[in-house]
């Protein structure tokens, strides 16, 4: 729960995460007790978003950019 909690002070900030298979990076929009929702830009430079949900058992690390 620690993480669930420290990974809420974070929603609607720059952050990067890892997974066993990629590196995504984007804003923290979501975080509940299986899954985080980060926002990620479709074309970086562009206007447009979608946002990847992953399971909180699936994640590495995650890096805070503030």
């Amino acid at each position: 729960m620690m993480f669930i909690d420290e990974l809420r002070r974070h929603i609607n900030s720059q952050i990067q995460v890892a997974t066993p298979g990629q590196v995504l990076a984007g804003v923290l929009a979501a975080v509940n007790a299986e899954v985080i929702t980060l926002r990620t830009s479709t074309f970086p430079g562009y206007d447009g978003a979608e946002d990847v949900m992953i399971r909180i058992e699936n994640i590495g690390y995650v890096r805070v950019f503030e």
